[in-house]
């Protein structure tokens, strides 16, 4: 089993994708790719002053990097219907 990671490493997995790119969200924030992915990953945490700039550009709040949940595995596809 996977290790819990943050909430908000979770909800910044959802609104990287489809609102900016890893690259475009280093960038804002002055920092590098791989510290975005760090943050992504669940490896690293970034400092407050980051937190509150992701806060302002993503709307995850500070506290959500300190509440841990479960990740959620990919469901199965569903299987195809039998032709009658």
């Amino acid at each position: 089993m996977s290790e819990p990671v943050s909430a908000a490493a979770l909800r910044l997995r959802a609104a990287v994708t489809p609102s900016m790119s890893q690259a475009e969200l280093a960038r804002k924030l002055g920092v590098s790719a791989q510290a975005v992915s760090a943050w992504l990953s669940g490896a690293a945490m970034p400092r407050p002053e980051k937190m509150a700039q992701i806060e302002s550009l993503l709307g995850i709040p500070m506290r959500a990097w300190t509440e841990h949940e479960e990740p959620i595995a990919a469901e199965p596809a569903a299987p195809p219907a039998e032709a009658s």
